[in-house]
């Protein structure tokens, strides 16, 4: 069971946020150009630029095979702290920020957290500490690269998960100019081994006053692996199917590449599909997912 839940905590973080990853695709759509006078938005950090960001993420499962419901423990809390520092800002308005991930608490919600699930996630999370990269976005928030040299010492999902949190540090903003009340549509594709991904976010502009925005976005979407992962190389996690559903909120300083502060509560909900014994076990899950990020 520990083992199950774990896998769905990686699985929420990379149905989670905006990214470009080799097998992505980024897309941002004007619906609503909003009222009054129009700006373009655009991210503009100065060089040395420097923060601390931290992001928090608590889940709360609840999983019914047949007709029962299963005991479901609590799952661990999960902390962590990045250093970004802003490189280089080219005449296009590419932004080069190098990143270091310096702290990551997981931490026991409550006594009925299984000990072997505190373990297990600080297993996965303790030697990406002290590991740093270089990200470029454009001057529209869309990430660009992760850099030419991936981080040292860790292994290929080791260097996906790191970079789970940072993919929705900057915000996508439209191209277009826009006004108060403007809306616009941010989809996202992903595919990674045998897991596949589709968020679509409808973002609103709510207000804008000097270089400081504050946005609030309603997201749907699905994430699947029918076959499981272990063919793929994901060692065994299970076969799933969900649906997404959620709001978040985010006050951003467009002189800075994280945000000064975004909540995100998601609810994913679906069946969650694993052998054992020789025989298939098929259990519908509802995960509620709250992400808050902050940076100072």
């Amino acid at each position: 069971m520990s083992r199950t839940i774990l896998a769905l905590f990686l699985v929420v973080s990379v149905s989670m946020g905006p990214s470009v990853l080799a097998s992505d695709t980024l897309t941002v759509k004007l619906l609503d150009p909003g009222s009054g006078a129009k700006a373009e938005l655009r991210y503009a950090p100065a060089v040395g630029t420097a923060q601390t960001l931290t992001t928090k993420v608590v889940m709360q499962s609840k999983m019914v095979m047949g007709d029962r419901e299963m005991p479901t423990p609590p799952m661990p809390t999960l902390t962590t702290t990045y250093q970004l520092n802003v490189k280089a800002v080219d005449a296009a308005g590419d932004i080069s920020y190098d990143y270091k991930l310096v702290k990551a608490d997981v931490v026991a919600a409550d006594i009925l957290t299984p000990p072997q699930l505190v373990d297990a996630m600080k297993s996965a999370y303790d030697p990406m500490v002290g590991k740093s990269g270089v990200i470029v976005v454009d001057s529209r928030g869309c990430q660009k690269s992760t850099g030419s040299v991936p981080p040292q010492g860790l292994t290929p999902e080791q260097v996906k998960t790191l970079m789970e949190t940072l993919r929705s540090v900057t915000l996508p903003l439209p191209e277009e100019p826009v006004g108060a009340g403007a809306r616009w549509e941010v989809t996202m594709t992903s595919t990674k081994d045998a897991l596949r991904s589709e968020t679509k976010s409808t973002v609103e502009l709510g207000s804008l006053s000097g270089k400081t925005i504050a946005l609030t976005a309603d997201v749907k979407g699905k994430t699947n692996n029918p076959g499981g992962m272990g063919a793929a190389g994901g060692k065994g996690m299970p076969a799933m199917d969900f649906v997404i559903s959620g709001k978040g909120k985010a006050r951003v300083d467009l002189s800075k590449v994280a945000p000064i502060e975004q909540h995100m509560k998601v609810l994913m909900a679906g069946d969650m599909s694993q052998s054992a014994g020789g025989q298939s076990m098929t259990m519908t899950m509802r995960t509620e997912v709250e992400t808050h990020m902050a940076s100072q």
